[in-house]
C-alpha cells in the first residue's frame, strides 16, 4: 500500500480495516498507534492508522483508552458465549466424569498399595535372614551327620535312633524353611509385578 490516499482504493481501506481489527482481536492486549503501525511492518501508515481506529471505534468494534498523552487501543471485551446442551451430551459428559472420577480412585489406590509394600532394601533383608538361618541349620546337620560317623558301632540302638530322628528333623525343618523362604520372595516379587 502506498502512504498517499489518493491512490487507495475502498478494497484496501476495507482490508486495511479488517487487518488491524483482526490484529487486536487475536492479539487482545491494548497498542498505541505507533505499536501498531510497527507490528503490522509499515504496511498502514500513522495517519491512515488513526483514521481505521477512529472507524472500528465508531463501530464498536474496539475501545480506546488514554493515559496521560498516550491512547492505547485494544479489541472489545470478549462475552461468554453461550453454549447450548442437549440432554444426551450432559448425561454423556457426567457419565465421562464419574468414569475419571473412578480411575482416579483406582490410582490413587494403587498408590496407596505401592506406598505400602515392601520395598527392595526389606526383601533383600529379609533375604539374607533367611540365608543365614538356613547356613546354620546346614552347619548343624554337618555336625549332627560327623558326630554319627564317629560314633561306635557299639552305642546301643536307641541312642541311634534318637540321633537319627533327630537328623530327620533337622533335615525336614531346613526343608520347610527353604520353601518358606522360596514362598516369601515369590509372593513378594509377585505382589511387586502386579503393581507395575
Amino acid at each position: 500500500m502506498s502512504s498517499k490516499k489518493g491512490n487507495k482504493s475502498i478494497v484496501e481501506a476495507v482490508e486495511a480495516e479488517t487487518m488491524v481489527r483482526d490484529y487486536l482481536r487475536d492479539q487482545y492486549r491494548p497498542y498505541s498507534i505507533t505499536d501498531l503501525v510497527l507490528n503490522l511492518h509499515n504496511q498502514i501508515t500513522r495517519s491512515d492508522m488513526s483514521i481505521i481506529l477512529q472507524t472500528l471505534i465508531e463501530s464498536g468494534d474496539i475501545i480506546s483508552k488514554t493515559f496521560g498523552k498516550f491512547t492505547f487501543y485494544l479489541y472489545k471485551e470478549r462475552e461468554g458465549e453461550e453454549v447450548e446442551i442437549d440432554s444426551n451430551q450432559l448425561i454423556k459428559l457426567s457419565t465421562d466424569v464419574n468414569m475419571i472420577n473412578s480411575q482416579l480412585n483406582q490410582v490413587k489406590q494403587d498408590y496407596q498399595r505401592l506406598l505400602q509394600a515392601p520395598n527392595e532394601q526389606t526383601l533383600k533383608q529379609e533375604i539374607r535372614n533367611k540365608q543365614l538361618s538356613i547356613r546354620e541349620l546346614e552347619s548343624k546337620i554337618v555336625h549332627y551327620q560327623s558326630h554319627l560317623s564317629k560314633q561306635k558301632t557299639t552305642s546301643t540302638s536307641s541312642s541311634l535312633e534318637m540321633i537319627k530322628s533327630h537328623y530327620n528333623k533337622l533335615i525336614t525343618i531346613n526343608n520347610d524353611r527353604k520353601k518358606i523362604v522360596c514362598i516369601v520372595i515369590y509372593s513378594k516379587l509377585y505382589h511387586i509385578r502386579t503393581l507395575y
